[in-house]
């Protein structure tokens, strides 16, 4: 079955084989977005969004929008599939910030599919998840137990989205997932001052926004964005950058 088929879902054969794909039939659905943090409307204002699914082929699709109200999108309904939702601004490409998102069938509200920042993570672990290479049947994406997995995120206490989610997988893929995997990865604290006061806000969805100009930010290899009126900091270990606005 196409791309997403016979490539993303651990390079092995599916529910349904390839000469029944044409008795495939996707609904259309509406797609309800989740309210936007209180920090990142003040400081961005409101949003376009760039919207990414799997049609009933199997095919990656995306949309770009200034407002849902009207779009309905056409997804498989044999097995789940994830949805996502990325805020962007003038100036703040799509996946700077993280994205909202949602698991179908069990988001399906109606005739519409309601996306949640929880949603976005779990979007995220479905897609990284698919890519790993050694992952028996009975751990793919498309028969994970979706209902646990999200009653897990609502009861974690640390920002999902300092969660190591591609190692998470990677145990997944071999022992089975576990609760115990859903903590905060260990990061350093990395000082600085920066240009302006902010409020500088980060690209997860769940932290608070940074307020001065003394600042203690935990910073891992990867590199962090923070983002205010004033322009942008990038962070990492040892080192931080501000980029002035345009």
């Amino acid at each position: 079955m196409k791309k997403f088929l016979q490539g993303i879902l651990c390079g092995s054969a599916v529910l349904v084989c390839s000469a029944c794909a044409g008795t495939l039939v996707g609904a259309a659905y509406g797609v309800e977005l989740p309210e936007l943090p209180r920090s990142w409307l003040e400081t961005l204002g409101k949003p376009s969004w760039r919207i990414e699914w799997f049609n009933h082929e199997g095919d990656r699709e995306t949309l770009e929008t200034d407002s849902v109200e009207n779009v309905r999108i056409h997804i498989l309904q044999e097995w789940a599939s994830p949805i996502a939702a990325y805020p962007y601004w003038e100036g703040v490409s799509p996946k700077t910030l993280k994205g909202a998102g949602a698991i179908f069938p069990f988001d399906k509200k109606g005739g519409n599919i309601a996306l949640s920042w929880i949603g976005g993570v779990a979007a995220e672990f479905y897609l990284t998840l698919a890519r790993v290479r050694e992952c028996p049947s009975e751990r793919r994406p498309q028969y994970f137990d979706w209902t646990r997995f999200r009653e897990i995120l609502q009861d974690a206490e640390d920002d999902l989205w300092l969660v190591d989610w591609e190692a998470v997988c990677g145990q997944t893929a071999v022992r089975g997932f576990s609760k115990r995997y859903v903590r905060a990865a260990e990061r350093g604290t990395l000082s600085l001052t920066a240009p302006a006061d902010g409020p500088w806000i980060g690209a997860s969805p769940f932290a608070a926004p940074l307020d001065g100009r003394v600042l203690e930010v935990k910073v891992s290899d990867a590199v962090d964005v923070y983002l205010s009126k004033e322009g942008r900091l990038l962070v990492t270990k040892g080192l931080w950058m501000w980029i002035p606005p345009p």
